[in-house]
């Protein structure tokens, strides 16, 4: 916890900050330590920030994945692309933003769809109404 910092005031967290303790291989609880906060609390902060932190790992099988390949071209962009500027840590950042997007934009396209075929499934109700009213009567006129 800072040092002018009163109980009751919130903890400011940087963003960039803390993208960086993850990296450099900071744990949960040295986090929560570093900024005075309870386990679960810091718990909630990563993912909210979409920071993970990274398990111990020991040494075992080799194994392959097929088809991560293109994945981790992703990850490998040049600087330079058909010499323009290639995308940057900010892009890779955006792409939470961008998939929200995309969910939006589907979820709309979808209302609308169903909202058309509704749309057509009344119009064949009322024709069909209105055959059945001129049935009716040509019926009623002994036709």
């Amino acid at each position: 916890m800072e040092m002018n910092q009163t109980k009751n005031e919130p903890v400011k967290v940087i963003y960039s900050i803390l993208k960086e303790q993850v990296e450099s291989g900071m744990k949960k609880k040295e986090l929560a330590e570093h900024y005075g906060l309870p386990v679960s609390n810091m718990t909630e902060i990563l993912k909210e920030c979409g920071l993970r932190i990274k398990p111990k790992r020991k040494a075992g099988k080799k194994y392959v994945i097929e088809g991560l390949e293109k994945i981790k071209e992703i990850d490998n962009v040049p600087e330079k692309l058909n010499g323009e500027e290639a995308p940057t840590q900010d892009f890779k950042e955006e792409i939470p933003v961008a998939k929200a997007e995309v969910k939006q934009a589907v979820t709309d396209e979808v209302q609308e769809v169903v909202a058309n075929e509704q749309q057509k499934v009344n119009e064949v109700e009322e024709t069909q109404e209105q055959k059945e009213n001129k049935e009716d009567d040509i019926d009623d006129w002994g036709c």
